[in-house]
Parts: structure tokens; C-alpha cells; sequence
């Protein structure tokens, strides 16, 4: 067992946050993506407290002029070297991955303008982050199953929209995952800190709730890899759920309740 003089020190502040959004597609998506992400970006500021230099949101800037821009395979290489860099300096760090994903044989691909990138590229693009702090993903793409075997590793925790049971369908869980977060209900045990793992879970209520509404039957069924095994679960299993729980997992509330 490792002394605790020489354990990576995690730094206890909010965690530093990446919204990344590949091809929309059409028009109504571009503009669904963009008010998606702009309350994204407005919840994390004012719901949680995070300062706009910990929020990175990767758009066109013509529809949220607060953006970085438009994400290329280029920039998202270049994020990937910051992420490494501040995930190996001891700051947590959590990832948002929005659009469209599709299936490869034997691996999957994230829809960019221009060249795509693989699951094994960005494997090879975030092998530098080597646990000294927490690493969280969301996959919110179709297909996100997928991620969880290349992007598995020490300390890092994955949610994805998909199970491997899924067919390629474009997931509701972005609306689900925006709604967890602006819900009091999503603080489960009301100790002011929102887990990966509550956020995890009430994003899956939320989510069932929406199809139960319409009386469709649910095509999508979000996973959890909290323990760094590669082998997410939909309930999440104990293990997983432990693992998605602790210091640079979890979001402080500004306020007791949410209005």
C-alpha cells in the first residue's frame, strides 16, 4: 500500500470543464446543439460556480459568441494536450463529448468538420493523463458504448449514452443530462455536492421518464464504468458506483436548493 506522503495530490478545487460538440448536422441540430451547450455553460456558472476560464465550451462561434470556435481534428488534438498537461497537474477534469459518433469495425469514430477521429486516436491523444487526478467523460453520442474500452484507464471515470445492447440511434440522454443537472432531485443523499454518480443515475430517470411520457419504448440505456475496469453497468454495479464518487468527482451547489 502506497504511503500517503507519496500519493498524487488531487487538488480539491471545482473541476476544470471541457463541452466539446463535433458535426451538428442539420440546421434544427446546430441550433438544438447551441442552446443545449449555452445552458450548459450558464448551469455550470451559475448553479455550481465555476469561472468562464474552467468552462471551455467548443462551438461555432456564430451561435455562441462566448465559444472557442469551431472543433477540428487539429483543435481537438490540441485539447487533449491541455487536458493532459492540467489532469497530470493534479487538477480534475471533466470532458462533455455532443454530436454524432458512428460505429467501426472493431472501433468508433467522433464526427468532426473535415477528418473524423477514432477511439484509438484519442486513446493515443490522452495516454499522457496518467491517473494522478480524476478524469470524468461523458459520452453523449450515439454509439458512446463503444469509447469505454479505448478510453479506460487509472482514475478515470466514463459515462456513456449507449450500452452495447443499443442500436446507432441518436440518444435523448444530452436533454436528460442538462435537466439532471439543474434538478434538486439529482443531490440524492442533500449534501450540497452532486456526484458523477447521482448525476449519472438521475440523468437515467430522467431520461426513462421522457420515453415514458411519450409511451415509446426506451432505445437507449446509459452506462457507467466508475472502477476503471472497462466493463460499464447500467445500474451502475456498487464498484462503479464508489468509483464515481470522491475528491474532482463531484460539483459544488452555490445554493442549498435549486429554484
Amino acid at each position: 500500500m502506497a504511503s500517503p506522503a507519496l500519493a498524487p495530490a488531487v487538488r480539491a478545487d471545482p473541476p476544470e470543464v471541457w463541452l466539446f460538440c463535433g458535426v451538428p448536422g442539420d440546421k434544427a441540430h446546430y441550433e438544438k446543439y447551441a442552446l443545449l451547450l449555452e445552458k450548459l455553460g450558464r448551469t455550470f456558472s451559475d448553479r455550481f460556480g465555476l469561472s468562464p476560464e474552467r468552462v471551455r465550451v467548443w462551438y461555432d462561434q456564430a451561435a455562441i459568441p462566448d465559444a472557442r470556435g469551431i472543433l477540428t481534428r487539429e483543435r481537438l488534438a490540441e485539447e487533449c494536450a491541455r487536458i493532459v498537461r492540467r489532469s497530470e497537474a493534479g487538477a480534475p477534469v471533466w470532458l462533455f463529448f455532443f454530436g454524432h459518433s458512428h460505429r467501426l469495425r472493431g472501433d468508433v469514430q467522433y464526427n468532426l468538420p473535415g477528418p473524423d477521429i477514432t477511439g484509438r486516436e484519442l486513446r493515443d491523444l490522452l495516454a499522457g493523463a496518467s491517473g494522478k487526478a480524476p478524469l470524468v467523460m461523458f459520452w453523449a453520442t450515439s454509439s458512446s458504448d463503444r469509447y469505454v474500452r479505448f478510453l479506460v484507464g487509472k482514475r478515470r471515470v466514463i459515462v456513456s449514452a449507449t450500452a452495447r445492447i443499443d442500436k446507432e440511434n441518436e440518444p435523448d440522454f444530452p436533454a436528460a443530462l442538462l435537466r439532471a443537472l439543474e434538478t434538486e432531485e439529482t443531490d440524492a443523499n442533500g449534501d450540497g455536492l452532486l456526484s458523477v454518480t447521482e448525476i449519472f443515475r438521475q440523468t437515467k430517470l430522467v431520461g426513462k421518464a421522457m420515453y415514458d411520457s411519450e409511451k415509446l419504448i426506451q432505445t437507449e440505456h446509459a452506462a457507467l464504468d466508475g472502477d476503471g475496469d472497462g466493463r460499464a453497468t447500467l445500474r451502475p454495479s456498487r464498484r462503479d458506483a464508489q468509483g464515481a464518487d470522491g475528491v474532482g468527482l463531484r460539483l459544488r451547489r452555490l445554493e442549498p436548493e435549486f429554484d
